[in-house]
Parts: structure tokens; C-alpha cells; sequence
């Protein structure tokens, strides 16, 4: 899930089902009472379950993009965060979309995944 890949693509790279891959999915939420994949990688690397590489890419972001992803990594919605940044949702998800293909990825977990925990994003 942090690498972006589907339940499908999970299942044909573990040699198993996409509906056993969707079953440890849901399991793995239950247990650690979040609801969905995002807040599930950033569990996961806040308690090292997940090898961080460097992130170069982060110089290419914009002080807006930094903070929008700071607030993302935070587990926050782009309703929030608008709120937050006191800008509109629907800019909130263009800066979100423009983080996404800069750094070359295509999910939240992703993104969750990518940006190291110690690395200070909002600035």
C-alpha cells in the first residue's frame, strides 16, 4: 500500500487472491482502528515499519505545497485543511494534485509513506 499499489497488484506480487489481500487490508485497519490505507502507512511509519529512502523532490514544492502536504501527512482532510490555510477545498486538492506529480507519486499513502517522519515538510 505505501508503494501505491492496488489490491490486485498486491495480491499477483504476493502470490495470493486481490479478495485475501482486501481481507488483510481490512484486518490490519480493525486492529489498529484507523479507516483507511493513508492513515494506515502513517501508523506504520511512525512506528518503523517502514524503511524511509532520501526525498530530494521535496526542494521542487512550493512553500503552499509543503504546507498542504504537512497537513495531508497529518491525517487531515482537504476540507480541513482549506480551513486551516484559510484557501478554497478546490485549491487545497490542486496543490494536493501538483505534490502528487512532482514527486512522482499517485496516492496518499504514497505520499504518507514517501515523506520521511523526521523531515520538517511545512517549511
Amino acid at each position: 500500500m505505501a508503494n501505491g499499489l492496488n489490491c490486485r497488484d498486491i495480491g499477483i506480487a504476493l502470490g495470493i487472491s486481490e479478495f485475501t489481500v482486501r481481507k488483510h487490508r481490512s484486518n490490519m485497519l480493525a486492529k489498529v482502528e484507523v479507516h483507511n490505507a493513508a492513515r494506515l502507512v502513517a501508523l506504520a511509519r511512525i512506528c518503523g515499519w517502514l524503511m524511509m529512502p532520501p526525498v530530494p523532490q521535496l526542494a521542487t514544492l512550493s512553500a503552499r505545497e509543503r504546507a498542504v502536504m504537512a497537513l495531508v501527512i497529518e491525517g487531515c482532510t482537504s476540507k480541513k485543511i482549506a480551513r486551516e490555510l484559510a484557501i478554497s477545498d478546490l485549491t487545497v486538492r490542486k496543490h494536493r494534485e501538483n505534490l502528487l506529480r512532482k514527486l512522482g507519486i499517485h496516492t496518499t499513502a504514497q505520499l504518507v509513506a514517501f515523506v520521511p517522519a523526521h523531515d520538517d515538510v511545512s517549511h
